[in-house]
């Protein structure tokens, strides 16, 4: 009975042991369980970072694509290349040293640089966009080109049609300027008998520069003498026939002379009438030049300086 109750003790006592041992150190087995954690983990950055730097390689591919086709110096690009390795990288050697396999099977492309690593959050996908970005692809397309071609077109023609406007005005103020001399020849002329009267005139009269009237006033001139151009056709023909009528032999009818002097007096009324118009327009066209002379100052001082000379 002795020995049973003693094994019993011995037993408890033993099982008290233990479960003290136990609860004394429990984080004795804690590791166990947090090894396959970190491993996990490690495995999870490693892969992340893998996957950054092939993108980070792929887009500076691009980059490089793209100076080379701008025939830039790659010089920069290489020494960047070449830089130190950063921080993390050597954190990235450290924790792949506990697992050799999984660095030898690992390919780093490219080594970040200094300015790569210190971008913290910044994604570099739209400045790589806007380089990748080809202008001179645009400039290309056919729809741009005929744009273009058609505006160098029609530029070309607007500086043609400006050269040529300027040569037009060039020479429409010379015609202006010979018209002013035949205007105040013509007034001189025609007033060499009332030369103290056209002083007179223009001392009484202030020059303007009314252009506006200018310009009226010479279209009537033109109507005038386009109207004394009809007169001198109408009289030439009158007095051609009044020719012809005196040539014909003297009829020895009395009734054909007689018709023949009345077709002899219409047609000199006529001459007349003719004439007198032809004078009336004359002396209209002269008022016209006197105006002229208060309309234009370049007339009035033209004016002037002829008859100063005649003195």
């Amino acid at each position: 009975m002795n020995r049973i109750e003693t094994s019993i003790r011995f037993l408890a006592l033993a099982a008290r042991k233990g479960r003290k041992h136990i609860d004394v150190n429990p984080g004795a087995t804690a590791h166990l369980f947090h090894l396959p954690l970190r491993q996990a983990h490690r495995d999870f950055m490693i892969k992340s970072c893998d996957r950054k730097w092939a993108e980070l390689n792929r887009r500076l591919n691009q980059l490089e694509r793209i100076v080379s086709r701008l025939d830039l110096p790659r010089e920069s690009i290489s020494n960047d290349t070449r830089s130190a390795p950063t921080q993390s990288e050597s954190k990235e050697e450290n924790d792949s040293a506990d697992n050799p396999a999984e660095t030898e099977t690992r390919s780093v492309e490219i080594t970040p640089t200094d300015s790569d690593t210190n971008r913290d959050g910044m994604s570099t996908g739209g400045d790589m966009d806007e380089l990748i970005t080809q202008p001179e692809d645009d400039l290309k397309s056919p729809e741009l080109t005929l744009l273009i071609n058609a505006y160098n077109q029609k530029t070309k023609q607007a500086l043609w049609n400006c050269s040529h406007i300027y040569k037009l005005r060039d020479s429409i103020e010379n015609s202006k300027d010979k018209r002013d001399s035949a205007v105040s020849a013509i007034i001189v002329r025609t007033r060499t008998e009332k030369q103290h009267e056209v002083e007179h005139e223009l001392q009484n009269v202030a020059a303007s520069r009314a252009a506006s009237e200018q310009d009226e006033l010479h279209e009537k001139c033109a109507g005038i003498a386009a109207n004394l151009a009809v007169k001198d056709k109408d009289l030439a023909r009158l007095q051609k026939q009044l020719q012809s009528l005196s040539s014909l032999p003297v009829s020895t009818e009395e009734s054909n002379c007689a018709q023949g002097r009345r077709e002899a007096r219409e047609l000199s009324s006529q001459i007349r009438r003719e004439r007198a118009s032809k004078v009336s327009l004359e002396t209209e066209r002269q008022k016209i030049f006197m105006r002229l002379v208060k309309s234009s100052h370049h007339v009035h001082v033209l004016v002037s300086r002829e008859l100063a000379s005649k003195m």
